[in-house]
């Protein structure tokens, strides 16, 4: 598994707030999304083998989780659905 999250807590928390509105509805953060996730489909196409996955998303502020994840992809399937 490959975990990519910004590294800047600026920008993790611009990537949190970009999926907080995406769920309320905001169709200029939904399109964002959008983007994230072709982006990374793209890149899982490219990985060693079927079982490999890929996730884009921010650290969490809960120490359970790891990373809460905004775009996920198997290198044969997105995890997220893309709608366009």
């Amino acid at each position: 598994m490959i975990e990519v999250y910004p590294k800047k807590e600026r920008d993790s928390k611009r990537l949190f707030n970009i999926n907080i509105d995406s769920q309320m509805g905001d169709s200029y953060a939904q399109s964002k999304i959008i983007v994230l996730q072709k982006i990374v489909s793209k890149i899982a196409k490219k990985l060693p083998n079927d079982n490999s996955e890929i996730t884009l998303g921010f650290k969490s502020q809960q120490k359970s989780k790891r990373i809460v994840p905004v775009a996920r992809s198997l290198k044969s399937m997105d995890a997220f659905p893309i709608n366009d």
